[in-house]
């Protein structure tokens, strides 16, 4: 007030800086090559500097994303926005490594008959496995499963979880069905003399071909070729 009796209001906003708000854990345990963030929860309302910045998307970020291999330490020091109280601390971060699957090897099978999968691991994984790479359709579970693939490519995921279900590893593995409808699509073809023309406009590059005998042949391991002939000629093929 003044001596009139007149007065004017005004503000003063008082931050209190909160330790643990500025930094959640101290001890993080993360998974080999996987990106984890490692200060979520926080507010955002400090400035953040992580040294070094080794491993980290962003040394300046409240929550930055670490991705990599070895532990690492770290000091942060955290200030809040006019600089006047500042916070120091370290941040330990230790890398599980992440199990290893045995799996199947990538198989061609000739037939659509039922085949053997199987995953291993030295660690204690139980596994899941799932005919789509989202993980969405399971189609059995245990270190084995006997499944009939379709023709042509398939592919088949697993999923190892660990008894603590830290550090979940993905595989997969392809089965390969041989396409027996890849015949010609004409065994009798009319070309003028000496006219390039493709002999197997179908063929699938998923297969190995070859054409005998090579006369007039641009390339007789080709799935589609070319050729230039002034007379009539007969080719046998083979598709392994």
């Amino acid at each position: 007030f003044n001596d009139a009796g007149c007065f004017q209001e005004d503000s003063v906003q008082v931050i209190v800086f909160e330790e643990d708000v500025a930094l959640k854990d101290t001890t993080i345990s993360v998974c080999a090559d996987e990106p984890t963030f490692l200060n979520s929860g926080t507010k955002g309302i400090y400035l953040y500097e992580w040294e070094p910045a080794t491993s980290l998307d962003d040394a300046n970020s409240s929550n930055p994303i670490f991705t990599g291999l070895q532990d690492q330490t770290y000091t942060v020091n955290v200030m809040d926005s006019s600089g006047v109280c500042m916070l120091t601390r370290t941040v330990e971060v230790q890398v599980l490594p992440k199990p290893a699957i045995n799996l199947t090897n990538d198989t061609l099978i000739c037939t659509m008959e039922p085949i053997l999968l199987s995953a291993t691991s030295d660690d204690d994984l139980t596994f899941e496995w799932y005919a789509d790479r989202g993980l969405s359709q399971e189609i059995g579970r245990g270190s084995f499963i006997s499944l009939i693939p379709q023709e042509k490519t398939n592919v088949y995921y697993v999923r190892g979880v660990p008894a603590d279900d830290q550090c979940i590893v993905v595989d997969s593995v392809r089965v390969d069905v041989f396409d027996k409808n890849i015949g010609l699509g004409d065994t009798l073809i009319t070309s003028c003399s000496t006219a390039p023309i493709e002999l197997n406009p179908g063929g699938d590059p998923d297969y190995l071909y070859t054409w005998e005998p090579a006369t007039g042949l641009d390339d007789p391991n080709s799935h589609i070729p070319t050729a230039t002939l002034e007379g009539s000629q007969r080719y046998g093929w083979t598709v392994t």
